[in-house]
């Protein structure tokens, strides 16, 4: 058996079981921001597919990005829907288009949940989740530091 005949589970469902998005979930854990572009059309993909879905091409690579994004929608979560949120609440789940182009379904840190808007300039951080080991990239309102 090789490690591509199974399933690369790390805990959280969907796109953190398979093998496509191994790299990304391992750069994350580095407190690296990639995403898939394709050799054919140039395009930046998210989230992680087998082949591209502009062109069809499976010609796919990863690549670093800025972490620069713009807010494009957002939803404040002021119930307890589950045990391991219950000290976030209220959190901000968010659509930010990347610089490059992909829509990332995130969360908003580091912002008030009254103060969040579509159009706001934000940034990639890396932390943790409830309930979930390992880093994961979230959003916060863009500060123009480098780190």
């Amino acid at each position: 058996m090789t490690e591509y005949d199974t399933y690369y589970d790390v805990g959280l469902g969907g796109g953190r079981n398979t093998l496509t998005a191994k790299r990304f979930w391992e750069a994350s854990a580095e407190e690296r921001f990639i995403v898939q572009q394709c050799g054919d059309c140039s395009e930046h993909i998210f989230p992680p597919q087998d082949v591209c879905p502009y062109c069809w091409a499976d010609a796919l690579t990863w690549t670093e990005v800025s972490g620069d994004g713009v807010v494009h929608s957002f939803s404040t979560v002021y119930i307890d829907l589950h045990e391991a949120w219950a000290e976030r609440v209220p959190y901000t789940v968010a659509f930010v288009r990347l610089a490059e182009g992909p829509l990332v379904v995130t969360n908003l840190v580091d912002c008030d949940p009254d103060e969040a808007e579509i159009g706001m300039d934000v940034e990639v951080v890396f932390g943790e989740l409830p309930g979930e080991d390992g880093v994961f990239p979230q959003f916060r309102p863009a500060t123009g530091d480098s780190e």
